[in-house]
């Protein structure tokens, strides 16, 4: 695969990608069982007439997918997070190392001169009697 380096299969990708994005694996494995359990619970439930006997195949089949269904939205957004704080993380990086690399605080060549006034923003602008 690679010139004389080490060549990595498929599945050790595979499972060092899950374990990055553990979050997303396991959110999709609770969605799969959600939908699941769903399903059998309306098979279930078409299945018998009397509604006593429908009780079971709706807190099982309902209300057990609809809880694997939050947990799996719960997981998709927590690895969507974890995604933004990994790229802040990375700006925030870069930034600590432009500061080092320019210590003096001299502007780089190119850049528009300061001032001497802060920028003033609309929150800036607003005062106690405006709210």
């Amino acid at each position: 695969m690679s010139d004389g380096g080490e060549a990595v299969s498929v599945t050790k990708l595979l499972y060092r990608c899950a374990r990055q994005r553990w979050h997303r694996v396991v959110g999709v494995v609770a969605m799969v069982v959600g939908i699941v359990a769903m399903l059998a619970g309306w098979l279930g439930i078409s299945r018998v007439t009397l509604t006593t006997e429908q009780i079971p195949y709706l807190v099982s089949g309902g209300l057990g997918g609809l809880f694997a269904l939050g947990v799996a939205a719960t997981l998709w957004l927590s690895g969507d997070m974890r995604d933004e704080f990994d790229a802040l993380s990375d700006i925030r990086n870069m930034m600590a190392d432009a500061i080092e690399a320019n210590p003096a605080g001299a502007a780089p060549s190119g850049s528009i001169p300061p001032t001497g006034q802060a920028p003033r923003t609309a929150l800036a602008a607003t005062t106690n009697s405006d709210r």
